[in-house]
This record gives C-alpha cells, sequence and structure tokens, in this order.
C-alpha cells in the first residue's frame, strides 16, 4: 500500500497549480505549432488567475535566451519568472522551493495540451473538466 494519498484525475483549484517552462525567446523558432502552444497557454494562465490557481514561471538563463515572450509576458503584473540554470526544473533547487511553497499537490505544464486535448474549464470552485 502507498503511503501517499492518491492524485484525482480532475484537477481542483485548491490543489493545482500551473507551471509555465521556459517560453523564451530564443526557443520560439524551435517550438513546434508556436502560435498553437503560445494561444493554449495563454488560456491556461487566464484560466489559472480567474480560478486563484498559483502560476510558476521559469526562464532558463535569460541572459543568453532571452526573457519569457511578451504574448506571455504582457498576463502577468509583474512577472517574477524563476531563473534556472538547469534544463530540468527538478534539478533547480529555486524552483524546488517554490513549488514547494505553492503547497499544492497537482500541476499541469501548458505544452501538455494540444489542440485535441482541450484546456480544462472551470466547472465551479470545487473543480475543473478537460
Amino acid at each position: 500500500m502507498s503511503k501517499h494519498p492518491s492524485v484525482p484525475d480532475r484537477l481542483t483549484p485548491e490543489r493545482a497549480c500551473l507551471v509555465v517552462i521556459d517560453i523564451q525567446e530564443r526557443f520560439r523558432d524551435l517550438i513546434h505549432n508556436v502560435d498553437q502552444v503560445l494561444a493554449g497557454s495563454s488560456r491556461l494562465i487566464r484560466f489559472c488567475q480567474q480560478m486563484e490557481i498559483p502560476i510558476l514561471v521559469t526562464e532558463h538563463y535569460s541572459r543568453a535566451l532571452g526573457v519569457t515572450v511578451p504574448e506571455l509576458r504582457k498576463l502577468f503584473k509583474p512577472l517574477r519568472p524563476i531563473e534556472k540554470i538547469h534544463f530540468s526544473c527538478m534539478g533547480d533547487e529555486g524552483f524546488r522551493k517554490a513549488l514547494k511553497d505553492t503547497g499544492r499537490d497537482q500541476s499541469r505544464w501548458p505544452w501538455r495540451w494540444t489542440p485535441s486535448v482541450p484546456a480544462p474549464r472551470p466547472t465551479g470552485r470545487r473543480g475543473c473538466t478537460a
């Protein structure tokens, strides 16, 4: 028997966190279907803001790779990205601390949603559906 509680498939606003990872200027031309990724990410960010779900934004070595793209930067006032030098977020102590500090145990990463997998929509304060 696992000593960890199971995490349900359905996200709940009280347990969820959105993680926006390294959607930076230098990577723009490398992101497949970048317009769809940015549109989907924007929808998820606005949704999480509406539902008061914490959002973490990372930037990988922004001095060389640029900052978060303007389409997403404008959604945050102010934007406080987590600067990291490890490609894996979990390899970065600052990110792990920020994630732990949210107190949330469910996270979603925008790039996982594609046009065939719609972003969640609110069903009230008790949960979300995909």
